[in-house]
């Protein structure tokens, strides 16, 4: 049996929507980062990093998000190509949004919202990176369908967030018509609509 710790974050539900598309049994374990559960020291025995999402199964432990995704994928057979090419592209698309997508949206959202006072450079700064990638992501969605030809796991990763940045700046999404046409294409999935039903946070 397959045991998840995590949250309804953007890189919780990368995992969570992982699952669900491979149609795998697991346990869902809530992992309240308000009460800092993350730092207890049984959590830490599974991640000594203490962030979400671990993922258990049997006797494997793993964490963070991106080489849970590739595990699963791996275990499966889905949703990562067998051609080595398009593999390849995955990949990178894949580590592109956990060194470049996911920490700006992140930071963009902690100088706005969390960073008292706020500091309007750290904000601007972000802003500038929130834009340029996702200028970046606009022009490779007017390339191809997903992120590569075939939907795969670099999508799950980099779902969660732009969903999330629907209600927090949606002109960013509106103004980007190749990001917002792949977003309402995924969210014909039925996996992607009962995960996007959870209550997200956008951090």
């Amino acid at each position: 049996m397959i045991h998840l710790y995590s949250a309804p974050t953007p890189n919780g539900l990368k995992v969570s929507l992982m699952l669900e598309e491979c149609q795998l049994p697991y346990t869902y374990h809530i992992v309240d980062l308000l009460k800092k559960e993350q730092k207890t020291a049984s959590f830490l025995a599974l991640n000594p990093n203490g962030k979400i999402p671990v993922l258990v199964d049997h006797n494997l432990t793993l964490f963070e998000s991106g080489a849970i995704l590739f595990y699963l994928a791996e275990k499966t057979g889905l949703f990562l190509a067998t051609d080595t090419n398009e593999k390849n592209r995955t990949m990178q698309w894949l580590f592109w949004q956990m060194a470049q997508l996911g920490p700006n949206l992140g930071g963009y959202f902690s100088a706005k919202y969390m960073v008292r006072p706020r500091v309007p450079a750290l904000l601007e700064k972000y802003e500038a990176e929130c834009l340029r990638v996702l200028d970046v992501l606009n022009e490779q969605l007017t390339q191809s369908p997903f992120l590569t030809e075939n939907y795969s796991i670099a999508d799950m990763a980099c779902l969660p967030w732009l969903h999330s940045y629907l209600r927090i700046r949606s002109d960013w999404i509106e103004e980007r018509p190749a990001i917002a046409s792949w977003l309402q294409n995924c969210l014909q999935r039925p996996a992607v609509n009962k995960i996007f039903s959870m209550k997200t946070d956008p951090t």
